[in-house]
Formats: structure tokens, sequence, C-alpha cells
């Protein structure tokens, strides 16, 4: 499903997210993002942009995002909890300590059920990869990463379904062929359509214009594409109890 976010954005979303609420979700997101920098109070228009400044700028966005999209949607950004310590710091498996998860979600609600459609999610941020293979490789790879580590959660801060974002926020050479001839949008399109092969993964992009794109030194940036992709399990080890992607009670 391809759904338009605002005059620079779009994202592809297969119908099971969809349904969840994530085209809204995104929409709002896009318009808080390109709230950041628009003109205000008669000044110029910013030579800045809220996506530069990474995946925590990002995340917050994101949850913002849900609060303003419905009465009954949420986001809890940095939430404490436990993780399963790692034996290689020399502890015991199957004991938790305390720790850190980047985001809970609450997106739509079924009144007659009284469930919600919640998401656990781990968030990256990706920089590199100057052709679409290259990127597609440093955002599977983060995304990787960010399965690894909603693994650990322990069960009490598992909420719905486990989901790993990565955030590519690329920088081109202002001198390079990539800003003259503007291949981003094209760039992001076609990893879009890549990564979105794999099973309940969506993708949005916001993008600027090349007359808009900011410069920062050397480099322009041009955009911010968001992989996310939910599990509908993980699996379970020595201590680790099996996750399984489930509604919430509303």
């Amino acid at each position: 499903m391809r759904v338009i976010l605002d005059k620079s954005g779009w994202a592809l979303v297969p119908p099971r997210l969809a349904r969840a609420g994530w085209p809204d979700l995104l929409r709002t997101w896009a318009r808080l993002i390109r709230r950041w920098d628009l003109p205000y109070e008669g000044q110029r228009q910013r030579e800045d942009v809220a996506y530069w400044y990474g995946e925590r700028a990002l995340t917050g966005i994101l949850a913002a995002a849900a609060w303003q999209t419905h009465r009954y949607w949420w986001g809890i950004e940095e939430f404490l909890g436990k993780r399963f310590v790692d034996s290689k710091l020399g502890k015991a498996k199957g004991k938790s300590a305390p720790g850190r998860g980047d985001l809970w979600l609450g997106l739509r609600v079924n009144e007659r059920r009284g469930e919600q459609h919640c998401y656990t999610i781990e968030a990256k941020q990706s920089f590199f990869g100057t052709d679409t293979k290259g990127i597609v490789r440093n955002v599977e790879g983060n995304l990787s990463k960010a399965r690894a580590q909603l693994a650990q959660l322990d069960p009490d801060f598992r909420l719905g379904c486990p989901m790993a974002v990565c955030f590519h926020i690329p920088a081109a050479l202002t001198k390079s062929e990539r800003v003259s001839e503007w291949t981003m949008p094209d760039e992001f399109k076609e990893v879009a359509h890549m990564v979105t092969r794999r099973p309940h993964t969506l993708a949005a992009a916001i993008l600027r214009s090349k007359a808009e794109a900011p410069q920062d030194g050397k480099w322009t940036l041009p955009g911010v594409l968001l992989v996310a992709r939910r599990y509908q399990a993980l699996p379970g080890s020595k201590g680790r109890p099996r996750w399984k992607c489930e509604l919430e009670d509303w």
C-alpha cells in the first residue's frame, strides 16, 4: 500500500500494519518533521532539519506523532525496564538487570473487542551507503542489531509486538554526482522496494527538493528513510522466554 505523507514524503505500508494505523501515524510524523523548518513569524526558512539530529530525535518525534494523531494513541520514549544480562559481562545467563527500551507505541484501538495494536520498538540509525545495495546492507544490519536488543528485554517490559526500526539519514557530498543529478529520491524508492520484500516491513521517506535541501559544510542533507520491521515472534533461549506478537488489552 503506497501512502502519500505530504508534498515531499511517501510510505510503503503492508496491509496488516496499515490496519493497525501506521499510515495515519506516518502522516503526522512527516508533518511534525516539516513543521520544524517551516518559516515562522515572518522569518526565513530555517537552514536546519529535524531529521539530521539522529535516532533519538526521530524516535521522539514518532512518539509525539502518536499523541497527536488520535486521542487513544500514545507513545512512551526511553522507558525504564530490565534486560537479560549478557554472559560476556561475567554474569550468569537468565538474569535481568536495569536497562532501557527505545519506545512503546499504542495505535489503533478496537473498542468492541477492547484491544489495541501496540509495539515495543528498538531504533537504530544509518548514515552510510552511497548506492542502493550499500544502503540496504547497512539498514538490514541495523535492523538485526535492534532485533537482538528486543530479544534481551525482560518479559515484564515487552508490550504488544516487537519491532525494529532503522532511520537512514544520508549525507551526500555537495559536489558529487548524487547531488548534481539529484539521485537520492530514486535511491530511496529502490531501497524501500528492496527492504519491503521481507514480511511485515514498511518504509517511509521524507525528502527535500534539491533547492530546499540544506548544506552542512561540504555535505548536503536530502532527507530521511524510515524502515520498520514487525516480528511475529522472537525465539527464546536459556532464561529468555519466547516473545509472540499479540494485541494488548485496552
